[in-house]
């Protein structure tokens, strides 16, 4: 195997069983697009490509060319396989697919929330997203009692989002610093009163400023009243379908 290039995030996983485990859960069927997040010596793409017909078209992004190289080696045979050399956050920007489309990816600590924001921007967003990420970042986004951070309730909008297991950093080699954990994101229908989603954005970064501070600081008493939003209340105190009232109120006062 390749040596890890410690700046890239790489840390391989060992477990087979694990790796079966998250492509099961992608739930790979016909006609659907499978896209894998840096693939890196093979291992997921290895278990994708055995549940693949000829109906399926496969997207394996890789920045590391030794890996690129490797593996379209290994599937230059294969015309559904396309092995590709790009940055996820580039590729996904500029390219993507059009059709039904899964995702999966054991994605770097480092650029987690970046890849994730791009999946939830796709014009053509993934129905099924398996993805594996720092431990402590999963169980944040994963949270159900309160929505603690402007980054839950942006995916939350958008998919529903469960923890599925964790797995240790031993399960990993190299071994990184902290655990893993499995998160499953399922497609929501496209959210009404959001059509600019950038918008959206900024408007839950202005929300999440300033967390410990009451909601009657950052928004007009009058709209929290016409919501029914207690004044005292903090920004976790909302969940994903309140926010989205008040982000459609809040642009009706500020057009």
């Amino acid at each position: 195997m390749e040596k890890a290039i410690k700046s890239l995030g790489q840390n391989f996983l060992k477990n087979k069983e694990i790796v079966n485990k998250m492509v099961d859960l992608l739930g790979i069927r016909a006609n659907f697009n499978i896209i894998e997040i840096g693939p890196g010596p093979g291992v997921f793409t290895t278990a994708i490509v055995k549940k693949l017909d000829n109906t399926n078209t496969f997207y394996a992004i890789d920045l590391d060319e030794r890996f690129v190289n490797n593996l379209k080696a290994r599937y230059r045979d294969k015309s559904n396989i396309q092995i590709i050399h790009a940055n996820f956050l580039d590729w996904s920007r500029n390219v993507g697919v059009a059709g039904p489309t899964l995702m999966l990816g054991a994605i770097p600590y480092y650029i987690t929330s970046p890849i994730i924001h791009n999946i939830i921007k796709m014009v053509n967003k993934p129905e099924s997203v398996v993805l594996m990420v720092q431990k402590e970042v999963a169980e944040k986004i994963t949270e159900t009692r309160v929505n603690p951070n402007y980054f839950s309730v942006f995916i939350k909008t958008f998919y529903d989002i469960k923890y599925i297991d964790t797995v240790s950093k031993f399960e990993f080699t190299p071994v990184p610093k902290v655990d893993s954990a499995i998160i499953q994101m399922a497609l929501k229908q496209a959210p009404q009163g959001i059509s600019d989603i950038y918008k959206y954005e900024n408007f839950l970064h202005l929300g999440f400023q300033h967390q410990k501070k009451m909601l009657n600081k950052v928004f007009k008493p009058a709209i929290l009243q016409k919501l029914g939003i207690p004044e005292t209340d903090r920004p976790h105190n909302l969940d994903v379908a309140t926010w989205i009232k008040l982000f459609d109120e809040f642009y009706k006062e500020n057009k």
